[in-house]
């Protein structure tokens, strides 16, 4: 227990800047990769926003393949 309150500071240090790096990343506030989203404004319908999120984690998307 006294190692306890140890851990919860660092935990507390750690989420932080997670955060801020993932902003840093391109993340919206949905969580969304910046790539992503800025394809799905490109003209995708709302119906292929989920599949450009697949893209950008893939690098390259496989149901995009056919689309374009």
């Amino acid at each position: 227990m006294a190692q306890a309150p140890k851990p919860i500071s660092e935990t507390v240090q750690s989420v932080r800047p997670k955060r801020r790096v993932a902003m840093g990343m391109g993340r919206l506030r949905d969580g969304r990769a910046r790539g992503a989203s800025a394809r799905a404004r490109a003209g995708e319908k709302g119906w292929a926003r989920r599949n450009l999120d697949v893209a950008a984690a893939m690098g390259r998307g496989h149901k995009l393949s056919w689309l374009q």
